[in-house]
């Protein structure tokens, strides 16, 4: 009975070590790239490039909040909301303090 018992377990072993599904459990996304697939081909490269370059022009980097809308409501090209609750107000007035620091 031993010696059937470790045969068995022998065999059992070998045979989840040798027949992995390992290649089953290599899945590719479907809502991203593999790296590997992107620069395998110039035409890769060029798309990736211009992700990139769309993701640079959104407005909360360097095409819009960081340096050209504030260079722009400082130099008063747009027309600014008067009540103070609008997020560029402080800076078309020029009012470099925050009022609800100075309260504290």
């Amino acid at each position: 009975m031993k010696r059937s018992f470790r045969i068995s377990a022998i065999i059992t072993l070998l045979s989840v070590g040798l027949f992995s599904c390992k290649k089953y459990l290599e899945v590719k996304p479907e809502d991203q790239f593999v790296e590997s697939s992107v620069y395998s081909t110039e035409q890769g490269f060029i798309n990736h490039l211009n992700g990139l370059y769309q993701d640079m022009g959104s407005t909360s980097l360097y095409g819009g909040n960081l340096t050209l809308t504030f260079v722009g409501v400082l130099g008063q090209e747009y027309n600014v909301s008067g009540t103070a609750g609008h997020d560029w107000y402080q800076h078309a007035n020029y009012i470099y303090t925050n009022s609800s620091q100075n309260r504290q």
